[in-house]
Parts: C-alpha cells; sequence; structure tokens
C-alpha cells in the first residue's frame, strides 16, 4: 500500500469533498485531520432581528434628540454612537451625531459622520448640505459651493442650500449659469422677505457679471463690489448677512412606532 504524504491526503480528502459537495462548496468545508480548517462563518441575521436592532436604534436617537432639546450635547452624542452600535445603517443618527462633533470643533469626525449618512440616504440632501455648511464654516468657499450643489443635485428645490448658494456664490465672485437657475428658482419658493429682496439683487448682479463675462472675456469688473481697502459692497447701509449654520437644518424627530 502506498502511503502519502500528510499534505497530499488533505488534497485528496478534499478532492473526495468536491465530488459530493460541489467544487463552490469547498472553500467552506473544514478538511477533518488538516491545518487547512476554517473558523464557522457567523450565522446570517434574520429579518427580525434586523427590524428588533432598527427599532432599538431608533429608541436611541429619540432618546438623544431629547437631549439635544436640553442642551445635554454631550449625552446626545453618547447616545447616537449607541444607536450606530446597535445599528450602523441608521443615517439619522450619524448624521445628527455630525452635528454635535461639528459644534463641538471635532471637525475631520463630524465630515466623516456627514459622508457616511449620505452613503447611507443617497437622496436625502441634509448630510451634504451639511459638509457645505462645515466648509464654508471654515473659509473653504470653494468646497461648500461644491456640496452645496451635491445638496441641490438631490433635491433642486432644497431652500437652505439655495440659501447658502447665494452666499457663497456672492464671496467667491464666479457666478455661472447654474448660479442663475438656482437663484430663480430659490424666487419661486422663498417666502422670507429679506431672502426674496436678496436673491432679487442677486438675479440682477449676476447677470450683469455673466454677461460682461460673455461680451468681455477678460474683464474682472465687479459693478458693486470694490476691491479697494474699506469700500463698502454695497452702495449705502450693507444688508446683514446671516453667517453659516452651525450646521443647519435641525433634525425632524423620527415618529413612535
Amino acid at each position: 500500500m502506498t502511503i502519502l504524504p500528510t499534505h497530499a491526503l488533505c488534497l485528496a480528502r478534499a478532492a473526495r469533498v468536491a465530488t459530493f459537495a460541489g467544487l463552490a462548496m469547498l472553500g467552506l468545508l473544514p478538511l477533518a485531520g488538516c491545518n487547512a480548517s476554517r473558523p464557522a462563518l457567523p450565522a446570517a441575521e434574520t429579518p427580525q432581528q434586523i427590524s428588533a436592532q432598527i427599532d432599538k436604534a431608533a429608541s436611541l436617537v429619540r432618546d438623544a434628540q431629547r437631549l439635544e432639546n436640553i442642551g445635554s450635547d454631550r449625552q446626545a452624542a453618547d447616545k447616537y454612537r449607541e444607536a450606530i452600535g446597535v445599528y450602523r445603517e441608521l443615517p439619522v443618527a450619524w448624521n445628527n451625531l455630525g452635528r454635535l462633533m461639528m459644534r463641538d470643533s471635532n471637525n475631520l469626525a463630524a465630515a466623516e459622520a456627514f459622508k457616511t449618512a449620505a452613503e447611507l440616504s443617497p437622496t436625502d440632501p441634509r448630510p451634504v448640505h451639511n459638509l457645505g455648511t462645515l466648509w464654508e464654516s471654515l473659509g473653504y468657499m470653494d468646497d461648500a459651493a461644491r456640496w452645496y450643489g451635491e445638496a441641490l443635485s438631490r433635491d433642486d428645490s432644497y431652500l437652505p442650500s439655495l440659501r447658502r448658494v447665494a452666499i457663497v456664490e456672492e464671496i467667491r465672485n464666479k457666478p455661472d449659469s447654474t448660479t442663475l437657475e438656482r437663484i430663480r428658482r430659490a424666487l419661486l419658493i422663498e417666502q422670507d422677505p429679506w431672502w426674496r429682496d436678496k436673491f432679487r439683487r442677486d438675479k440682477l448682479r449676476f447677470e450683469d457679471l455673466i454677461n460682461t463675462a460673455k461680451t468681455d472675456p477678460m474683464s474682472k469688473v465687479d459693478p458693486i463690489y470694490r476691491p479697494e481697502a474699506g469700500a463698502p459692497r454695497y452702495p449705502g447701509n450693507p444688508p446683514t448677512i446671516p453667517p453659516a449654520p452651525a450646521p443647519q437644518p435641525r433634525p425632524q424627530p423620527i415618529p413612535n412606532p
């Protein structure tokens, strides 16, 4: 009788297993008597288990929101983290945790939380709007414009982003046809008198800038803003421009099941 080396025995046993179970199952079956055995894979969670996790995580989010409402931000952040620990795919928990970390100047972690929420909820404009708010608060207007634009690509009538786009584009001084379209849309849905007046002024100013650029591509003239030190941005008394929210909007509470 021929005595096969240990390695050859393992291969021979594997071949017999493959004959009965199919080659597709070979990588999942331990080989008895060989060191090639693998740890068992965890059992897949049932829909009932997942539903229970979601319910528990949503309850923790509601607790966190109640803590936010009374100003207990640190305890609220802990509740959001606990909710994420129970069920990681709840975008409201990531988004709201990002807002609290941004308030605490933990900006890198806040950005990651907003991005996670945005990936988990690809049609919701709020997480990417909050990314725009984060970059605007840090003075990075090009990045802010990018994320506000992403929010509006998800919902072109999302008023918070339409408002912040007007502010950011005024600072960047780089309006284009997309900017004008957003201003026009904002005028259709805006109800606040201050913002309506601002959108009207922005529409006229941006149209003038774009038309000037078309007729004279080398022109950098801004008919309202003067770059000289101390020169007013507006004739007469300048309007008060609301600062970037920190961040906004506040979340809607999750309804009780």
